[in-house]
C-alpha cells in the first residue's frame, strides 16, 4: 500500500487547438492586428487571452493556470523620456 504523488500537466498544444478554435475566425483576425501594434516592447501593459502568433515566452502561465486557458502578456512600446 505504497503511495506515490504523481505531478500531471495539462498538453498545452491540445489547450491551444482548443484555444484558437474558440477565438473564431473574426476575433482571430481583429486581435492579431492589435497584437501587431503591440507586444514589442519591453513595459508590462496587460494580460489578454492568447491569439495564435503569440510568442510562447510571453505566455502567462501563471494566469493560464488561473483561467483555464492560455494568456499571454501585452508589451507597450517604449517611449523616450527627458531625464
Amino acid at each position: 500500500d505504497a503511495s506515490i504523488a504523481v505531478k500531471v500537466y495539462p498538453n498545452m498544444r491540445r489547450a491551444r487547438e482548443v484555444e484558437l478554435r474558440a477565438l473564431g475566425t473574426r476575433s482571430f483576425v481583429a486581435a492579431r492586428r492589435k497584437s501587431q501594434w503591440r507586444g514589442e516592447g519591453r513595459e508590462f501593459e496587460s494580460l489578454r487571452d492568447y491569439v495564435r502568433g503569440d510568442e510562447m515566452r510571453h505566455i502567462s502561465w501563471t494566469a493560464t493556470a488561473r483561467r483555464g486557458r492560455l494568456v499571454t502578456r501585452q508589451y507597450q512600446m517604449e517611449r523616450d523620456q527627458t531625464i
